[in-house]
């Protein structure tokens, strides 16, 4: 997909279970991993599989020149109200790409909403899901984006 954020090209990647006998109108549970996890984390799955409802379990972005650093934009990069002077910036290729690196950065500035957007249309257009119906959790850095996400 073309990142509104940033005009760059980025390839994205989620998992999604599906338990068997789903029907058409099922529920989703987006769970967005923390600071430097993966999608392999995914605690929703077996909730997912015991009452029909189908899970989704997104990748956040790995930018940064320190492989593995993968994160969710929160909103609030180039920005310092929200940390302090002890902070350890961490500038994304996506942030110095468009001038928003600064002391307190330390995720993303690929346009995670974008993503998740992207994603429930796939879901609704594949899997017939009911909009009023999706939930989302994160931990840590997913914590601060699904925040920021509502």
């Amino acid at each position: 997909m073309t990142d509104p954020a940033t005009g760059q090209e980025v390839d994205r990647t989620y998992y999604v279970n599906v338990p068997d006998g789903v029907q058409e109108g099922a529920a989703v549970i987006f769970w967005f991993h923390g600071f430097c996890d993966d999608l392999s984390k995914q605690p929703f799955v077996d909730v997912g599989e015991e009452n029909g409802v189908i899970t989704v379990y997104p990748q956040g972005m790995s930018d940064y020149s320190e492989a593995g650093y993968y994160s969710w934009n929160c909103g609030d990069n180039n920005k310092v109200n929200s940390c302090t002077t002890l902070a350890e910036p961490y500038c994304f290729d996506s942030c110095d790409a468009i001038g928003m690196c600064g002391s307190c950065n330390w995720y993303t500035c690929i346009d995670d909403v974008a993503f998740v957007k992207a994603m429930i249309a796939e879901l609704k257009d594949y899997f017939k899901i009911d909009e009023t119906k999706i939930y989302v959790s994160g931990e840590s850095n997913g914590g601060m984006f699904v925040y920021y996400l509502s």
